[in-house]
């Protein structure tokens, strides 16, 4: 029970400090967007936290080496990013040549630096079982379905179904079609 106790309140002290760092980071969202993150970062904390079974002195460990590495995927995608919107200026200038693939250069490499995981595994593995390290690629992908699928709930009160449409249309067009099916027959 105490040590349950002491991983919820780890836990907790990560949360805010991944809070203090979410609104430095996120300076210029408006106010919606920072409280969006910082929920989102929090659910995943917790999240992550329960599906790998952190002991507080794992999480102690842990945490400050995966802030890291989020903050480089973070920092990784806002260069890609960036070397895309270069790369569309460009083309759309009509520059060719020697800029056009230096730019072609950039924007891959860009990319390629995104995949940040492999980098960090080693960390990671320092400081946690081999088990506990696949429990947290798992439950990040986890994570990313479930909020994938809290955003195809209806909203609202809307339908159910992928963002607010409902089936029934579907499903009533494929009646119809087989009905058309059966009738050419």
């Amino acid at each position: 029970m105490k040590a349950l106790i002491r991983t919820i309140m780890v836990s907790a002290l990560l949360v805010l400090s991944a809070q203090a760092f979410a609104q430095n980071t996120n300076a210029n969202m408006g106010d919606f967007a920072k409280q969006w993150q910082e929920r989102l970062e929090s659910e995943k904390i917790a999240f992550l936290t329960n599906e790998m079974s952190l002991t507080p002195k794992e999480a102690q460990a842990f945490w400050p080496i995966y802030n890291q590495a989020q903050k480089e995927q973070r920092d990784a995608i806002e260069a890609s990013m960036k070397a895309f919107g270069e790369l569309d200026k460009a083309i759309r200038d009509g520059k060719t040549g020697r800029d056009l693939n230096a730019l072609l250069e950039n924007y891959t490499k860009a990319v390629d630096d995104q995949n940040v995981s492999a980098k960090y595994l080693k960390e990671y593995l320092k400081v946690l079982p081999a088990e506990k390290v696949g429990k947290l690629l798992l439950g990040e992908e986890k994570f990313r379905q479930s909020q994938i699928n809290r955003l195809r709930q209806p909203m609202m009160g809307g339908q159910p179904g992928a963002f607010g449409g409902n089936n029934a249309g579907r499903q009533q067009r494929g009646n119809t079609n087989q009905q058309r099916n059966n009738n050419n027959k």
